[in-house]
């Protein structure tokens, strides 16, 4: 495992779950770009997915590109495809 996947499993992983509770789509709305009926969309770092989860609900292909293992758990109870991956390896 490396050193940034240990950041994200463990020291972060509190974290993450604080800043899931003051995070959901009405932060990005004003400037995310119009989106087409059944599009397909891809959040990188997308922690526990909760701005991602309005998007589902919108009915969008949602996939998730995480590391931390909690939140992938969190990603697939909320419809979101989870990707476990380090962007940069």
């Amino acid at each position: 495992m490396s050193s940034l996947e240990n950041y994200y499993n463990g020291f972060y992983r509190e974290i993450a779950k604080l800043d899931e509770q003051g995070n959901d789509f009405s932060k990005i709305v004003t400037f995310c770009p119009p989106l087409k009926s059944g599009a397909k969309i891809l959040d990188i770092g997308c922690g526990h997915g909760s701005i991602s989860a309005t998007l589902v609900h919108k009915g969008f292909d949602v996939y998730g590109m995480e590391i931390n293992r909690d939140a992938i758990v969190s990603l697939q109870k909320k419809g979101i495809k989870p990707i476990e991956r380090d962007i940069t390896q």
